[in-house]
């Protein structure tokens, strides 16, 4: 999964993407500047124990999942700002922290409903 949100200035202030409030060609390319921040999927390490590729969810029993992910800044990949992870047979977790608004995270685990 790779994601673009809208980036920060320096003043803690987030970046508007609208025509009308100063950003016209929505169409173009974001670069790495400051207009965008980009997360990426962290990826899984293999762990020897149960002989299979895992995330670290930090205490939280996570059952497997196709579903399950976390992203990070491009950045920082150590930082995890969203993670999304399966708790029962039909619930799952969604934790995520500043600078993603909560409509954010989860409109990003939208995207996994129909992942098999």
């Amino acid at each position: 999964m790779d994601v673009q949100v809208p980036g920060l200035y320096a003043d803690g202030s987030r970046v508007v993407w609208c025509p009308l409030a100063g950003r016209g060609d929505l169409s173009a390319p974001l670069d790495d500047t400051y207009e965008a921040q980009r997360l990426i999927t962290k990826q899984p390490t293999w762990n020897d124990e149960v002989e299979s590729l895992v995330l670290d969810f930090k205490g939280r029993h996570i059952l497997s999942s196709a579903k399950n992910f976390q992203l990070a800044l491009s950045q920082k990949p150590e930082h995890v700002l969203c993670q999304y992870g399966k708790i029962g047979p039909s619930t799952f977790s969604l934790d995520f922290k500043y600078p993603l608004s909560v409509i954010q995270a989860f409109g990003i685990s939208l995207t996994t409903l129909f992942w098999t």
